[in-house]
């Protein structure tokens, strides 16, 4: 048997699985499944009243179970059947403890004019559905655009034990022979009854088996990721486990994320949300037998992600007192905002904001200290602002005079002589002399601020790259200053 097709005037919502959703201060433990069917049967024919059968299915099937006793969806506008949609009812049943979502199994019943029509037999179907539900169409087509696009009020069953509902509320909807009979096509693409499941949303009032629960937890959030938020609760004693809900903005509407039995539940972000405020609470639920009893929701709690700092901040000093700034690629980071200050400063200088991985400050004072430090942003679909993460990653360099290549001159067969422009104030200088012109060779160090000259063995025949950089003692350890260019001789 197939979990799809069935007949008649059914609501289209959103869910795969089983489950029921947060309740209000008011429940449908009372609810009176007469009272729906009633008014399901007296206004099955109208169409364009409000809540007219024919006006839209989801206006009538809402309109009947509220007869029945189910609070009155004040958050959802609807209006000549634009602003609201199968699956948004859906999930406002589930949200609230008023109904389980129940998968149905189908079966063939007549064939007529080339096209399979199928009914629910109540035996088969015994506590997924009753008089009084609603029931939903989902189409399984993963390209269709509108999966949840029918909904129906079940009507009780023939004496042949078929559900059978009101099949005149809609064109879509005919019948065979006099007997009501709803053929399933997908609404949306057009889809065969194959790609057709059927669900009830089935009332979690007394009649129907269920019991009053009244337990809440109370829940936290907080990034964990620059993907993910890491929602967690106390843990209620005789629940058997929890739902978390989750809607992208204040004024969005709830869905379900997650079915837990422990006490905390890590929610993976979807890029077009990074940085955007997140909304969640949780509701404790009691299992009995085939039944889910809800309880309270927790009070909502929201976080939004962040990415992390930098891994690492490198500091080159490119030219005369320029400082280039470069910095790894961080996950989640749109933007980076790059500030320096000097060492003992209380001011940050900016510097550069961007999506590039580097930046360069020209024209630094010589001979001071400084530090740069680099920090991130997110921003997405849903938040196109630029969200802080008030988290940075720093680094510190010293300014010194660029020194110039040096002059190299042989001394004899065995010595060459290295010369080059000294610079006040520095501890020291160090010369390499290398078979590359890119990597440090041999590396000697003059000391002494006046330094301006050292003799390094060299055979006569052999050349190397000679280069220079000052170096200076800043609280008992060496800072370097960049090398200078090179001499090949």
């Amino acid at each position: 048997m197939k979990h799809f097709k069935m007949r008649t005037l059914f609501i289209a919502l959103t869910l795969v699985l089983s489950f029921a959703c947060a309740v209000h201060a008011e429940t449908v433990m009372n609810y009176d499944a007469n009272a729906a069917l009633q008014y399901a049967q007296a206004h099955c024919e109208e169409k364009t009243e409000p809540g007219a059968a024919k006006a839209d299915c989801i206006e009538f099937a809402r309109t009947c179970v509220q007869k029945g006793g189910v609070p009155q969806d004040t958050a959802r506008v609807f209006k000549n059947g634009t602003g609201y949609t199968v699956d948004a009812y859906m999930n406002y049943m589930l949200e609230n403890g008023y109904a389980e979502l129940k998968p149905l199994t189908t079966e063939p019943f007549i064939t007529y004019g080339g096209d399979t029509y199928y009914y629910v037999n109540q035996a088969v179907n015994a506590g997924k559905v009753a008089p009084g539900d609603i029931i939903i169409y989902k189409c399984t087509n993963s390209n269709c655009k509108r999966p949840y696009y029918h909904a129906s009020i079940c009507a009780p069953a023939d004496d042949s034990g078929l559900y059978a509902g009101y099949y005149r509320n809609y064109a879509h909807n005919t019948s065979v022979n006099n007997k009501p009979l709803l053929k399933i096509q997908c609404f949306s693409c057009k889809n065969g009854v194959e790609s057709v499941e059927l669900y009830a949303l089935h009332i979690t009032s007394a009649a129907n088996g269920y019991e009053n629960y009244s337990k809440t937890t109370a829940a936290k959030v907080k990034c964990t990721a620059y993907n993910q938020l890491k929602v967690t609760w106390n843990q209620v004693d005789d629940a058997t486990g929890y739902y978390v809900f989750l809607k992208t903005s204040s004024k969005g509407f709830w869905e379900k994320v997650a079915d837990v039995n422990g006490t905390s539940f890590v929610y993976t972000v979807p890029k077009d949300y990074y940085g955007a405020d997140q909304y969640f609470k949780v509701t404790p639920y009691k299992a009995a037998g085939d039944r889910i009893n809800v309880g309270k929701a927790s009070g909502e709690v929201f976080a939004y992600t962040v990415p992390a700092a930098p891994k690492k901040v490198t500091l080159k000093q490119v030219k005369d007192r320029d400082v280039k700034v470069t910095w790894d690629k961080v996950p989640g980071a749109t933007v980076y905002k790059v500030e320096y200050q000097p060492i003992g400063s209380k001011k940050w200088s900016f510097l550069y904001r961007g999506s590039k991985l580097s930046a360069t400050r020209k024209g630094l004072t010589a001979e001071k200290k400084y530090t740069f430090r680099v920090t991130t942003f997110t921003s997405s679909k849903a938040y196109q602002g630029e969200r802080p993460s008030n988290k940075y990653a720093s680094s510190d360099i010293y300014t010194f005079k660029m020194l110039k290549a040096p002059a190299v001159k042989r001394v004899n067969a065995k010595n060459v002589k290295v010369t080059w422009k000294n610079i006040s104030g520095e501890t020291g200088y160090q010369i390499s002399q290398s078979a590359s012109k890119t990597k440090d060779g041999t590396i000697k160090t003059v000391k002494g601020q006046n330094a301006k000259s050292v003799k390094i063995a060299a055979k006569k025949g052999k050349k190397f790259y000679y280069k220079v950089r000052a170096y200076k003692t800043v609280k008992g350890k060496k800072v370097f200053g960049s090398w200078s260019a090179v001499k090949y001789f």
